[in-house]
């Protein structure tokens, strides 16, 4: 990973649970609460990998998501979120948002290292959604990224 020119990005969600439920469970229960859910669902899973993204090109700015071709000297991020609890503000009781995520880095087609993150962003009156905090759970978990590489790049 010393010598990589480029960072592709791509997102894994195959073994996410979600509130205990793997991610069709979840998003089911839901649609049967709210017919428009899947589109919800769609957009916050897209503020997630827009504010990793961000929280990566702090560190490394040439990052981007994974192209139909990738140059050989790429190093490939698989970011595997596992693990996803949506926080809501409810009086007396504040869940936070959790996202649980393995970064998996592939240099040739090869692992070459894997960590493994969890960031939490708290409920509050004055930030209440999930949607309040899926941006800095995302950008921070893009920061460990790019902190991750930049340390394996030597600086």
């Amino acid at each position: 990973m010393k010598d990589a020119s480029e960072v592709a990005v791509r997102f894994d969600y195959s073994g996410m649970v979600v509130e205990g439920m793997s991610e069709n469970e979840w998003v089911s229960r839901k649609t049967s609460e709210d017919p428009k859910y899947p589109a919800t669902w769609a957009d916050l899973k897209g503020r997630l990998e827009a504010a990793m993204l961000e929280g990566l090109r702090d560190k490394v700015p040439a990052a981007q998501l994974l192209g139909p071709t990738v140059a050989p000297s790429a190093v490939v991020l698989t970011v595997q979120v596992h693990g996803f609890r949506l926080g809501k503000f409810i009086p007396v009781v504040l869940p936070p948002t959790v996202v649980q995520a393995g970064l998996v880095w592939q240099v040739g087609g090869q692992v070459a290292d894997e960590i493994s993150v969890e960031r939490s962003y708290p409920s509050s009156i004055i930030a209440p959604s999930v949607f309040n905090h899926i941006t800095p759970v995302g950008r921070s978990i893009g920061a460990a990224a790019g902190a991750f590489l930049v340390s394996k790049r030597g600086g």
